[in-house]
């Protein structure tokens, strides 16, 4: 059981978790505590859970039984960004790069000028040399993933899950 001191101290709070698939129980009575501004790594054999837990996490797989919060409130209530571990399905081949990017502000319905700064801001910060205008089948595997990763990152989300985030990534 988790104390009420915990609590407050937990940024993600998932408690008493159970998933299973069929016969397969994933999760049972699981229990996790993770505090704001920390970077956290989820290790593990292929096929033991990781992308099911950060799915469950993220609100994409319902759970069975238990309840995940995101800084106290539900999920639904929470902003998340998410690079999937398949990143290269997640880029629409229709959109250039610098549109990807922008997608989750477009759906926000930023205006447009601030849509502009802000990524602006990100390719600045983050020093990326790419043309922003090209379209994902010109971008290696790693600047495809990149892409996926400001996508994400762009709308300044509450949490940013990353599932093998940087598997393909270039050097720099």
């Amino acid at each position: 059981m988790i104390d009420a001191s915990q609590k407050k101290a937990a940024y993600i709070q998932v408690e008493g978790l159970c998933k299973s698939f069929g016969v397969q129980t994933i999760f049972h009575n699981f229990n996790l505590t993770l505090p704001q501004s920390q970077v956290t790594a989820i290790l593990g054999s292929n096929g033991c859970g990781k992308s099911t837990l950060i799915n469950l996490l993220s609100g994409l797989t319902p759970c069975d039984r238990g309840q995940i919060t995101l800084a106290g409130k539900p999920l639904h209530r929470s902003q998340i960004g998410y690079v999937f571990q398949n990143y290269q399905a997640s880029l629409f081949p229709w959109l250039s790069a610098w549109d990807k990017i922008l997608y989750p502000l477009k759906i926000q319905q930023i205006p447009r000028q601030e849509q502009r700064s802000r990524i602006e801001h990100l390719i600045a910060t983050c020093d990326i040399q790419l043309d922003w205008h090209r379209y994902p089948y010109q971008f290696s595997g790693g600047q495809q993933q990149l892409i996926a990763i400001l996508r994400a990152a762009i709308a300044a989300p509450d949490i940013l899950f990353l599932d093998e985030p940087f598997s393909s990534l270039d050097l720099e």
